[in-house]
């Protein structure tokens, strides 16, 4: 018996973007406050020209792939050129094949990107680091039992003004056993586990979080299809150094240490309206962290899009979001306790390929928060446009 090799199929494609925008409040104040008026300088809006190129590769055998992909970005600044900043990206991705029983994936991602003015609440310009690895096992136990297993490790280095080392490590294991036997039908049980610690910021707090959840994909018809998992989450804190829990002074005493639960979840319902038209619905409430102070955050919102493909070139999209987020404890940066906000956005964008190798992108998004912390109330609207171009 003859045996032939695996052949490996390499695809290698480079691209390249520019576009330029107008965002009415870069820095994402409340309009009565612009963050260089000392200086005789009081707007709030500039255009932004972008420039990016990179390239992806993959690399197959049989039914195993691996594709790597690697962007660098520069940013500039008409009206506020010291904030001018490069940014890149890496993505490892190895999609694997055990065989009929398993099969999985393995994925490295480390962006280098600027900290949203929004999340931070200064003008200064600070570079968040961010590294994660993702891991996907999907064992098939039987015909109709699946067991997902899925382990995680996350870094982010976000410096704020005054603790510019700050930042995230957090690890999380997820377990899932998942019922195929019915048709269209895909149920089961999610368990979660994740351990998180802060550093260097002041009253440095850990966690322990736990989820359990059902989960549920269902298929109504070719038409349509909803997606869910509805649970409860815990999340316990305490200080990383436990002398500092007795405080020093406001900025520490109320910080949020203690017990975070809520009912949590999201669901999802999918509709194709016409062999042209789609619509997605959304809603979810999660326990998370709060990416500018040592904080837990409850978010719960909801989300909808419309998508019209008149014909293979064009693409016309419609989304909208709208969020609660409740910061739980005392702000280490801000001194402020329970702080709310109510963020909201809606993008409209159109795609039109006009070559196989040449993509326009015209787009407009706001962006609204509402907020019980006054300096973090913005309202903003971008107008930009974007061409993609790839050899292929």
């Amino acid at each position: 018996m003859t045996v032939s090799p695996a052949h490996a199929l390499t695809t290698f494609t480079p691209f390249a973007a520019v576009g330029v925008e107008y965002n009415t409040n870069v820095f994402a104040v409340p309009s009565y406050l612009p963050p260089f008026a000392a200086n005789g300088n009081t707007a709030l809006g500039s255009a932004i020209e972008r420039y990016l190129i990179g390239a992806t590769a993959s690399f197959a055998w049989e039914r195993d792939e691996l594709r790597l992909s690697a962007q660098g970005e520069r940013f500039e600044y008409n009206t506020f050129s010291e904030i001018d900043h490069y940014e890149s990206k890496l993505d490892a991705l190895f999609n694997y094949h055990l065989g009929p029983v398993v099969d999985g994936s393995l994925e490295y991602t480390q962006a280098r990107y600027m900290a949203p003015f929004a999340d931070i609440l200064t003008a200064q310009l600070e570079l968040n680091t961010d590294k994660a690895a993702t891991g996907i096992a999907r064992i098939l136990i039987t015909p109709e039992w699946r067991l997902d297993l899925r382990p995680t490790w996350h870094e982010l280095d976000t410096p704020l003004p005054d603790f510019p080392n700050f930042g995230l490590r957090e690890t999380v294991g997820e377990v899932a056993l998942n019922y195929l036997g019915i048709n269209r039908l895909a149920a089961g049980l999610m368990v979660q586990y994740g351990d998180g610690s802060y550093h260097d910021i002041v009253a440095a707090t850990r966690y322990h979080q736990t989820t359990e959840q059902l989960t549920a994909n269902y298929a109504v018809t070719g038409l349509s299809s909803f997606n869910g998992q509805v649970g409860f989450t815990q999340r316990n804190s305490s200080y990383v150094n436990p002398s500092e829990a007795l405080g020093t002074g406001a900025n520490v005493a109320g910080l949020a240490v203690g017990r975070t639960t809520a009912f949590t979840g999201a669901l999802g319902f999918h509709r194709e309206l016409s062999v042209k038209t789609s619509v997605d619905l959304g809603v979810f409430r999660e326990i998370d962290s709060y990416v500018a102070g040592a904080n837990s955050e409850v978010a719960t919102g909801g989300t909808v899009k419309i998508k019209w493909d008149p014909d293979v070139k064009i693409s016309v999209s419609l989304s909208f979001k709208y969020a609660r987020d409740a910061i739980q404890g005392n702000l280490v940066t801000a001194d402020f306790v329970d702080r709310t906000d109510r963020p909201m956005s809606g993008l409209m964008d159109l795609t039109w390929k006009a070559r196989p190798w040449l993509t326009f992108r015209p787009y407009v998004e706001w962006d609204k928060r509402s907020s019980n912390y006054d300096l973090a109330n913005y309202t903003a609207t971008i107008y930009g446009i974007e061409l993609t171009a790839r050899w292929l």
